[in-house]
């Protein structure tokens, strides 16, 4: 009865160990629905209303220009008239 108990005590050792390592560690669910990565950041937007993006070029003067609706004419005379232009997406 004694042997018994020993094994009764190393399972019950045993499976607290392997709940103990599945559950730590900061586990953390998360829907794709509402969830944006940035970088290393995931970002929840369960109430966001809305989200849009842009493209912003960056002229030599330090002005911004939007260039989400621009054409390429447009665009090319752009970089006829200031040279290379730093752009991002925001």
């Amino acid at each position: 009865m004694r042997r018994d108990s020993h094994r009764i005590l190393w399972a019950a050792a045993g499976l607290a160990l392997v709940v103990a390592l599945g559950c730590g560690g900061g586990t953390k669910v998360v829907n794709q629905q509402k969830t944006v990565l940035h970088g290393p950041d995931m970002i929840n937007v369960t109430n966001v209303v809305r989200t849009s993006s842009r493209v912003e070029g960056t002229l030599p003067t330090g002005e911004t220009v939007d260039l989400t609706a621009i054409d390429k004419k447009s665009f090319e005379n752009l970089l006829a008239t200031h040279g290379p232009i730093p752009v991002k997406t925001i």
